[in-house]
């Protein structure tokens, strides 16, 4: 729990923060904490923390990301997104993103999400369950857009959030 509260202390007092590695660890973590609620066995380099709960007889136990398991998911997402954008088919003589190259992005996006599931499901807005599980629901994909723009190197890209909304904000 710590070392997690200490990366995203360190990544929020940068200009920038790294918002593909900030939702693939809180994606991780919420995915074994809420999704599956059952320690699994079978996952290769995947351990848990165990912690005394609230009654003396319980244990709690906490997912720890090993960093090669989060390091492979970045390189994944990066890679699916470089791969399929390319920067040198949409010039950016003002610095400014443009409205079709933020739709590009847009629609790597979309095109990789299954077909066929409930986009109000809970625990589908981080890019751990769009790499792992190809789902996510509506903000997760306005994240994923911002994400995928800052993966690409467009600092003007932003996630614009309201009560009940989210969206993406680009240009000057």
């Amino acid at each position: 729990v710590a070392a997690v509260v200490r990366l995203f202390e360190a990544e929020l007092r940068q200009p920038e923060p790294d918002l593909v590695l900030l939702s693939l660890v809180l994606g991780f973590v919420e995915h074994f904490l809420a999704v599956n609620r059952v320690l699994p066995t079978n996952v290769p380099g995947l351990t848990f923390e165990s912690r005394p709960g609230p009654d003396p007889q319980t244990r709690l136990y906490f997912p720890v990301a090993e960093l090669s398991i989060v390091a492979a998911l970045y390189a994944r997402f990066t890679a699916q997104i470089r791969g399929a954008v390319d920067l040198s088919l949409y010039p950016r003589p003002d610095g400014c993103s443009s409205r079709e190259l933020v739709r590009k992005v847009s629609d790597v996006i979309w095109n990789s999400l299954s077909r066929s599931y409930f986009k109000d499901r809970a625990h589908i807005q981080s890019l751990f369950s769009f790499i792992t599980g190809t789902k996510l629901d509506s903000s997760g994909v306005a994240f994923a857009v911002v994400g995928a723009c800052q993966v690409l190197g467009l600092p003007d890209v932003h996630l614009a959030l309201s009560e009940d909304h989210a969206w993406v904000a680009f240009g000057a």
